[in-house]
């Protein structure tokens, strides 16, 4: 990345994880020159955080293009049926087993989209690479915000890379 260009970036979201990567998207697609800047490879995802994208998020996605993309991204086949068990404990008694509790074979009528439960990375990875198909959005791979500074003239962001240097570069100058 070219960072000697001031004015290159009019936002800096720091962490690729859902909520950043959604913010990224919601800019990048308005024109909005972002950088998103994480500590992660380009195709490393957090480890299993959150698994459902509810109706709600998924009508995001819809507008976004990419709801469909989550679905094949789902390693899962739609023939696992996803029950709710409730037991005394790991090994023990069942005490009510709610059988496709948590499957949405059909829309909700409060919702537009259906809700889709995916794994974490399946999750990411359809984000991922809808950030990377936006020319106003920038993704910084090995790299964490350390600190920014603002002045009357605009903002200087310190970041440091993969091996461990720290770097400064105009974020955004006022005007």
């Amino acid at each position: 990345m070219n960072t000697s260009d001031e004015n290159e970036f009019q936002v800096v979201v720091a962490g690729a994880g859902p909520v950043g990567m959604a913010v990224a998207i919601e800019l990048g697609l308005r024109g909005i020159r972002t950088l998103v800047c994480d500590p992660r490879g380009p195709v490393e995802y957090n480890v299993a955080r959150i698994n459902l994208t509810n109706a709600r998020s998924m009508e995001h996605f819809r507008r976004w293009g990419i709801a469909d993309k989550l679905r094949e991204n789902d390693p899962i086949p739609s023939d696992v049926v996803r029950d709710l068990t409730y037991v005394t404990r790991a090994n023990g008694r069942i005490i009510l087993n709610v059988e496709g509790a948590y499957e949405w074979r059909e829309q909700p009528s409060f919702a537009a989209e259906v809700p889709e439960w995916a794994p974490h990375h399946a999750i990411e990875k359809t984000l991922r690479e809808k950030i990377l198909s936006i020319p106003a959005v920038t993704f910084m791979p090995f790299t964490t915000i350390k600190d920014f500074t603002q002045d009357s003239e605009g903002v200087t962001l310190t970041y440091e890379d993969q091996s461990g240097d720290c770097q400064d570069f105009r974020v955004w100058a006022g005007g």
